[in-house]
C-alpha cells in the first residue's frame, strides 16, 4: 500500500501539473505570437499561477479545502468499488483488482454523473441551510473540487495498473485521459471567472 501511494502521490502530481500547463501554455499561444523562454518553461510560476485562478473564486480556504476533498473523494470512491467487488486474489486490493465495480466507481462515468447532480446538491443545500450556509458554500467550491476529484481518478487508474497489472490497460489508459480532459475543462471555467489584479493579464 505503502508502494502504490508513493507512485500515485507522483503521478497525480505531474498529471495535474500537466492539465495546468497545457492550460495556460494555450492561453499563452492564443494571446501572442512571440514568446519568451521564461514564459514557456518557468513551471514554477506557471503552476502557482493557474492554482492562483483555479481557487481565485469564493472563499479561498474553502477552494483549498474542496481541492482536497475531491482527492479524498476519488480514493473513498476507489476503495468503496474495491469493498463492492469479491475477493479474488490475496495478493492484490480489493480496489485494483479486475472487477465490475471497480471499472464504475474509478471512470468517468461516475465523474459525469456527480456532475450532473452537483446542481441539485446546491439547491437542496440552499434549501435547508440558507445561501450563507456552510454547506452551500462548499458546494460552491466545485471547480476546485472536481479539478481534484478528475486528476487523482485518473491518477489512480494508471496507478492500479502500473503497480498491480489486474485491471484493463486500455480501460486505465482512456479512462485517465478523460479524467484529464475535464479537469481542464473544469480549469478552464474558473479562467472564465478569473478577475486578475490590474489591468490586463501577462502571459
Amino acid at each position: 500500500m505503502t508502494l502504490e501511494l508513493f507512485v500515485w502521490a507522483i503521478l497525480f502530481m505531474i498529471t495535474s501539473g500537466i492539465v495546468l500547463v497545457l492550460n495556460y501554455w494555450f492561453k499563452l499561444f492564443q494571446a501572442k505570437d512571440e514568446y519568451r523562454r521564461e514564459e514557456i518553461l518557468d513551471f514554477v510560476t506557471i503552476l502557482r499561477t493557474e492554482l492562483e485562478i483555479l481557487t481565485a473564486r469564493g472563499e479561498p480556504l474553502l477552494n483549498y479545502a474542496g481541492l482536497g476533498l475531491g482527492v479524498a473523494t476519488a480514493w473513498l470512491l476507489a476503495w468503496f468499488g474495491g469493498l463492492m467487488s469479491p475477493d479474488a486474489s490475496a495478493l492484490t486490493p480489493d480496489h485494483a483488482e479486475n472487477q465490475m465495480p471497480n471499472y464504475f466507481f474509478q471512470s468517468v462515468l461516475f465523474l459525469m454523473m456527480l456532475h450532473f447532480v452537483w446542481p441539485s446538491l446546491k439547491e437542496l443545500a440552499v434549501d435547508r441551510m440558507g445561501v450563507g450556509g456552510l454547506a452551500s458554500r462548499a458546494l460552491e467550491a466545485e471547480l476546485p473540487y472536481f479539478f481534484g476529484l478528475a486528476s487523482a481518478l485518473g491518477a489512480i487508474n494508471i496507478t492500479v495498473w502500473g503497480v498491480f497489472h489486474e485491471m484493463s490497460f486500455l480501460f486505465c489508459a482512456i479512462n485517465m485521459l478523460l479524467c484529464l480532459i475535464y479537469a481542464g475543462y473544469r480549469l478552464s471555467q474558473a479562467e472564465e471567472d478569473y478577475a486578475p489584479p490590474g489591468d490586463d493579464p501577462e502571459y
